[in-house]
């Protein structure tokens, strides 16, 4: 593991972090925030450039340093969606709307089946370099995400910091990736109290699906380069089902896909 640079500031040594293409460090007035920080971010390498600096003040939500490294990538397509790597190398796009399980299934597929995650929420591409960025964010869980994970794959996510946060620890893809997906799921609703419903859809119905979360119509070349990045997948939407049965149709979906890590 690369060895963290480190930054001086006022007499202290702050740890540097990378998020996406953001590096940066943070000051906080609180130390013991700035501590449990440091339990769910990934650390900087020391080749990764030189980094900002984001003073948080006296607040105490991970959330709103998240949202503003986000903020940091303009120019970029994003998607609510996952973007994860199986072990056999199929890469594999999960979008929906908030709610739909994203997070959940990605935790499910990273914890229980060892897939590696570039983004569990939200999915940034970089249409220059046509490549998918790894985001390396920390879980979010839901009321009830961490009983229901560890009922499906058996293991307990565990530990959980501020109350709710997750790290992807070695679950984590390192570096960026190309950006041509080989599975792309829709995921159109969290209901488990329905029968598991899937069919295949052709790209096209997918990219409407996606566009009203996303900038797809407001960046320039963004449905060219979707439709590019979808030409050899294969789409498909679930409706319903628990989320064992979830799992169970996206490893055969992308147990049948000819992937390159």
């Amino acid at each position: 593991m690369s060895t963290s640079p480190i930054i001086q500031t006022t007499g202290t040594t702050k740890p540097v972090y990378k998020l996406g293409r953001v590096v940066f460090s943070v000051v906080s007035e609180s130390v013991e925030f700035e501590k449990e920080l440091a339990q769910i971010l990934t650390l900087a390498s020391a080749t990764d450039g030189e980094s900002r600096k984001v003073e948080l003040g006296d607040g105490r939500d991970p959330r709103l340093l998240i949202n503003y490294i986000l903020r940091c990538h303009s120019g970029f397509l994003w998607i609510d969606a996952a973007c994860l790597v199986s072990p056999e190398g199929a890469k594999v796009l999960i979008a929906g709307k908030s709610g739909s399980g994203k997070s959940t299934t990605s935790m499910a597929l990273a914890l229980g089946h060892e897939w590696k995650i570039f983004s569990e929420d939200l999915t940034l591409f970089d249409l220059v370099q046509d490549s998918v960025i790894a985001f390396r964010s920390p879980f979010s869980l839901k009321a009830g995400t961490r009983e229901l994970i560890k009922k499906t794959v058996h293991i307990d996510p565990e530990p959980i910091f501020f109350g709710e946060w997750f790290p992807l620890g070695l679950a984590a893809a390192e570096h960026d990736s190309s950006s041509a997906l080989d599975v792309a799921i829709y995921l159109n609703d969290a209901k488990t109290n329905e029968p598991l419903q899937h069919r295949a859809i052709s790209s096209a119905e997918y990219v409407r699906k996606i566009v009203p979360n996303s900038n797809l119509i407001r960046i320039s070349s963004g449905l060219k380069k979707m439709d590019q990045y979808l030409s050899k997948a294969s789409c498909y939407e679930i409706v319903g089902g628990t989320l064992t049965e979830r799992l169970n149709q996206i490893l055969a979906w992308s147990s049948r896909s000819d992937g390159n890590p």
